[in-house]
């Protein structure tokens, strides 16, 4: 049986991914911290080598008689230099020991914050787009990491393959991504100033102009799997969905819930003097200055043609996205009951 090594298994890409590959027929060993939740794949019954990045021993007996690895392993919030260059080691740590333990094939989930984003609204970034974005530390080390994989493939003629996902949201995401967070507060505060009294400012009834390519976490693993498959070496496969506003989204999700989509806008200076007041007075404010700075008044839509002609890769429109992510989130205990109770009956 072919044997399949994820790091990052934990998350909801990892998960998603470790369940596709199971079905086509993989051994899949997924590299995790003790201390991670695993309650995304308990009942996958994949093989956990407890571990992390920056441990080579851990990665050697993971990657041992592997010939896929897929690296995934980089979390959203990176707050520090020290957390930057943690998540740099392990991309370094995963390009050499492929070749010292013998994987035919890496493929390296980088992420569209290396692509681009922009002012206008009528840009589409492809490929051939690159932008070192320095709002956000998790921003520099995504654009450093991807570098630093195209020199190594570039000097050992190593077989790697990049992606880049955008926006993702979706099911079996236990413990809420950023984007997937948007859905869970929105459907735990639209039409509602409970979030006041669970002082919840992220879930505000607020607007601003912005916009990102919504795509399935499904999607996403589908994707990650047809570059190992067809993917060529060196090449980077953006994999997104639609274009969408940030407007859009939430009249897309009152349209499936029922609930009122937030009609507060704020204009960009209200945006910006506000994230920078709560950066600081808060150790962890909804909005820092610095990520406002990147997303308030910015587009980052994107084209995955490239990945449709070359992978065969395909996605869901954002509204059956959106969809799948609200049923999804219902039947969890995200969302609380007097709310289930009151989406259900306004969707009758």
């Amino acid at each position: 049986m072919k044997k399949a090594f994820i790091t990052g298994i934990s998350g909801h890409i990892g998960a998603h991914l470790a369940r596709l590959l199971q079905k086509e027929g993989w051994s899949v060993t997924g590299l995790a911290r003790r201390t991670s939740n695993l309650n995304r794949i308990k009942d996958f019954g994949v093989d956990v080598q407890h571990g992390d990045i920056s441990d080579k021993e851990s990665i050697r007996k993971g990657l041992a008689g592997c010939e896929a690895l897929f690296h995934l392993a980089a979390p959203t919030t990176v707050r520090t230099e020290q957390d930057k260059e943690a998540v740099f080691a392990g991309v370094r740590n995963m390009c050499h020991l492929m070749l010292e333990c013998g994987v035919k094939r890496m493929v390296y989930v980088s992420s569209t914050v290396t692509v681009g984003v922009v002012d206008s609204k009528n840009k589409t970034f492809d490929e051939a787009s690159e932008t070192k974005l320095s709002g956000t530390k998790y921003q520099e080390v995504k654009w450093e990491a991807e570098q630093y994989v195209k020199n190594f493939v570039k000097e050992k003629r190593a077989d790697v393959v990049i992606v880049n996902p955008s926006t993702i949201i979706g099911p079996g995401d236990t413990r809420p991504t950023p984007p997937n967070q948007l859905i869970v507060d929105f459907l735990n505060y639209a039409g509602s100033w409970a979030w006041i009294k669970d002082k919840n400012l992220k879930a505000a009834p607020v607007w601003f102009d912005t916009g990102f390519s919504l795509v399935d976490a499904e999607d996403v693993a589908q994707g990650i799997y047809r570059a190992f498959q067809k993917g060529k070496r060196g090449e980077r496969y953006i994999l997104g969905g639609d274009n969408i506003e940030m407007r859009e989204m939430y009249r897309a999700l009152s349209r499936i819930t029922g609930l009122p989509a937030p009609w507060i806008y704020l204009p960009k200076p209200c945006m910006l003097a506000l994230s920078w007041i709560f950066t600081k007075l808060m150790e962890h404010p909804p909005m820092s200055y610095s990520l406002a700075k990147t997303m308030v008044g910015k587009y980052a839509f994107f084209s995955s043609e490239k990945a449709k002609q070359e992978l065969g890769y395909s996605r869901r429109s954002y509204q059956e996205t959106l969809l799948r992510a609200v049923e999804w989130f219902l039947t969890t205990t995200l969302i609380v009951d007097e709310r289930k109770k009151e989406i259900i009956k306004s969707r009758r």
